[in-house]
């Protein structure tokens, strides 16, 4: 405890003089040293010889009081006599057994750097062993700062040694962390997103309904609707929901990969879920709690946290008992943080603009939101490319992915289904185009369509028939002239889209 020479002397008044006024003389002095036995500033020493750590408990440090229950809590005196070797972090750090080198052992007796040449050298008989001599004597690295260890530094801030590329470089050559160069980022990402079968399933009534945990059952809602990380959900404060000004309700949580609070908004149903879980809540810990999800056991104020551990065990059974299997029949394995990149995925497969979608999942820049925006093109192109495509002449339409137009063509089509998608197919005109058909898409050269439209396309097929009976029976000829191009366009696409899956049941068969 230290005060300046100005601070106790006489004359002060104010705050200052009535702290000094209530202090002890015995503190009013520029250094304290408190007595050898102060039972508050001095803590007592283990009662083990030669031990300097503090007392944890019965006379023991920490470490001790371990050892001594490990060996089925002997009698103080026994123990005493033969507590055995020093406890971790009070014995020498081993060094390298090659003559010569002081740096820490690793293993087999040897440093990182000879362990990494043994091992390199076909791990032989280590007494057989030609060890090669890594730093000359002049070249020594200076020693630990710490006083008590005398091995060599390994060096400041060091990422990591040379030790397995390049034989050429001296044994002591070092890499800092401004000497490596970023990784490139990889030419094609893999999507973590789920399928949509998967999600069917696991946001299905019936599926939820299994959850025989509610806590559970509310932490999945909230990472699938809301998009959070597991580790913001499992810290949700108790009172964790705020509306706006149109009453609109909003999650309140706190971003723990960026350290700050955030909001995302939620719909009314997820929000009556949350109030009915505080209402469980309430009724086990009358006296409230802090915190959303409260640990189950050994809890008995309720401000313990359920871990996420305990939910991803949670999550493993559910997934067990309700059998959710992907498109090829296997079982599903995920991980929460699947259903953050299913979110952001769905939310750029609907057109949101990607700076809301960057607000939503609170990210610090848009450079990972355009994460998400480029595996979604690539899933969309992938599906794209591999469905079967007709025109209205019932030929087919490929994209010619490795041609030298293939990312503008892709671009043009990803337009059209984002921005002009029809009822029974999509637009393929050209963006800086405007229609000169006039809705007519069905006698449009640039109209496409494929077999996941053939329901709507057989539908307007018999309205079509029964609009041509009806005109001709009404006498406008240049009505049923015009409907008569629909229909038949209509019937060369239905047939070649048949065929096609036909085709294509066969080859699966």
């Amino acid at each position: 405890m230290t005060f300046t020479a100005a601070g106790i002397g006489p004359g002060h008044s104010g705050l200052l003089g009535k702290l000094l006024a209530v202090v002890r003389a015995e503190f009013r002095t520029e250094i304290y040293r408190p007595a050898p036995g102060d039972p508050v500033f001095v803590a007592l020493a283990c009662a083990v010889a030669d031990c300097d750590r503090v007392v944890s408990m019965r006379g023991l440090c920490n470490g001790h009081v371990i050892r001594w229950r490990h060996r089925g809590r002997p009698a103080m005196e026994e123990f005493l006599a033969n507590p055995g070797r020093p406890v971790r972090g009070r014995q020498a750090l081993a060094v390298c057994k090659i003559a010569g080198c002081r740096y820490g052992n690793l293993g087999k007796g040897y440093c990182a750097k000879h362990y990494e040449r043994w091992r390199r050298a076909g791990r032989p008989d280590l007494d057989l062993w030609d060890a090669p001599n890594l730093v000359e004597p002049a070249d020594a690295p200076a020693e630990c700062r710490l006083s008590f260890c005398t091995l060599w530094a390994e060096g400041p801030q060091m990422l990591f040694w040379q030790n397995s590329w390049d034989d050429s470089l001296p044994g002591t050559a070092t890499f800092y962390p401004g000497d490596i160069p970023p990784a490139p980022a990889p030419a094609v990402t893999v999507s973590r997103r789920l399928a949509e079968h998967v999600m069917a399933q696991v946001e299905s009534e019936e599926c939820l309904d299994r959850c025989d945990n509610p806590s559970g059952r509310l932490i999945t809602l909230i990472l699938v609707r809301g998009g959070l990380r597991i580790s913001s959900v499992i810290c949700l404060d108790f009172d964790c929901l705020l509306h706006d000004g149109q009453d609109a309700p909003y999650l309140r949580y706190f971003n723990t990969k960026m350290k700050r609070e955030a909001a995302v908004p939620i719909d009314e149903d997820l929000e009556q879920a949350i109030r009915d879980h505080q209402q469980r809540v309430l009724e086990r810990w009358p006296q409230g709690t802090g915190v959303l999800f409260p640990r189950p056991h050994a809890n008995a104020s309720g401000r313990l946290r359920i871990s996420d551990g305990s939910y991803r065990q949670m999550l493993r059974r559910w997934l067990t008992t309700c059998d959710i299997r992907d498109e090829h029949g296997h079982p599903v394995h995920l991980t929460p943080h699947k259903w953050r990149h299913t979110f952001a995925c769905r939310l750029i497969n609907r057109d949101v603009p990607q700076e809301v979608v960057r607000v939503l999942l609170d990210h610090e820049s848009s450079r990972m939101t355009a994460h998400y925006a480029r595996i979604t093109d690539q899933t969309v192109r992938r599906r794209w490319e591999a469905a079967m495509k007709v025109n209205i002449k019932g030929e087919h339409v490929e994209l010619d992915a490795s041609g030298p137009l293939g990312q503008a063509q892709w671009a043009k089509t990803r337009y059209g289904i984002a921005t002009q998608t029809l009822p029974n197919g999509y637009c393929g005109l050209p963006v800086q185009k405007t229609c000169p058909h006039a809705n007519a898409c069905l006698t449009c050269p640039v109209f496409l369509t494929g077999p996941e439209f053939l329901p709507e396309l057989r539908e307007q097929h018999t309205r079509t028939l029964t609009l041509i009976d009806n005109a001709k029976s009404c006498g406008h000829a240049r009505v049923a002239e015009m409907n008569q191009q629909v229909v038949d366009n209509l019937d060369r696409m239905i047939s070649e889209l048949d065929d096609g899956q036909d085709e294509a049941a066969a080859d699966a068969g």
